[in-house]
């Protein structure tokens, strides 16, 4: 009877014992898996991170060529023009001459504009939320679609790195908006949330155009705009919504900040 007792013991332990290393086992597999995901997406968050460094980098560089060399050979052009103008007495030539000073003059404009969109002066001066104003101001001269801005949070002070790229997602947004919507009002709010003592920036952009649920198409990857914005987003460790609201587009990008009291404000 002993005998027996002490072998049910046994069997109970050898039991207990091979149920907790098998425990123990799956824990250190879902452990290591778990690890294993999160340094890849570090990795990608890594990778994709440099990718956006090199095109800011190689922006900046293009702007720059486009503002100090071609915006310079425009200008010498379109000085030279003028003195002949002014030295030639025939009207006939004269008329050639100012159509091709008209020429250089929409060539420097559009010039300035390509150089202004690569990398916005401002952004440096005045920060990411500024560079956003300006930019839809430029919309607003341009083009037929009215264009508003807002920010409540002025005073919040944003990483220049982060304002860049949330100057991008909003530049990207509004792209796809001109191009494919058919829409003629659109806002952009920038409003921030206090979430378990984190601050968070909201950038709810609204349009009255075509509905497109821009999380779905996200997804899905359709176009280079919307990898831009995803990779942009990846980045930042940010999030999207999407909401359908009196028969308008609503997408709200979610970007934790981390402030920096030397950057300029938003």
């Amino acid at each position: 009877m002993a005998g027996a007792n002490e072998i049910t013991i046994v069997f109970w332990i050898g039991t207990f014992t091979m149920f907790f290393l098998a425990v123990s086992l799956l824990f250190l597999v879902v452990f290591y898996q778990n690890r294993m995901m999160a340094r890849r997406r570090e990795e990608e968050r890594a990778i994709l991170q440099a990718v956006l460094e090199a095109e800011k980098r190689e922006r900046i560089r293009v702007s720059a060529d486009l503002h100090d060399g071609v915006s310079g050979y425009l200008n010498s052009i379109r000085n030279y023009l003028s003195i002949l103008k002014i030295q030639n007495k025939n009207e006939d030539v004269n008329e050639i001459v100012q159509g091709i000073k008209d020429g250089v003059e929409m060539a420097l404009e559009s010039t300035r504009n390509i150089s202004h969109n690569l990398m916005p002066a401002i952004m440096d001066t005045l920060g990411g939320a500024h560079a956003i104003e300006d930019y839809l101001d430029k919309l607003n001269q341009n083009g037929t679609i009215e264009f508003t801005f807002s920010n409540s949070c002025p005073d919040l002070l944003i990483l220049s790195e982060t304002g860049y790229e949330i100057y991008r997602i909003v530049q990207e947004t509004t792209t796809n908006i001109l191009k494919y919507s058919d829409a003629t009002q659109v806002n952009v709010i920038l409003c921030k949330k206090e979430v378990k003592e984190n601050t968070v920036l909201h950038i709810i952009i609204s349009d009255n155009g075509m509905l497109f649920n821009i999380k779905e198409a996200m997804n899905a990857i359709t176009g280079k705009g919307l990898k831009n914005i995803q990779a942009r987003l990846k980045v930042l460790q940010g999030d999207l919504d999407y909401e359908i609201r009196e028969n308008k587009n609503y997408v709200t990008y979610k970007i934790p900040i981390y402030h920096d009291t030397s950057s300029p404000g938003g």
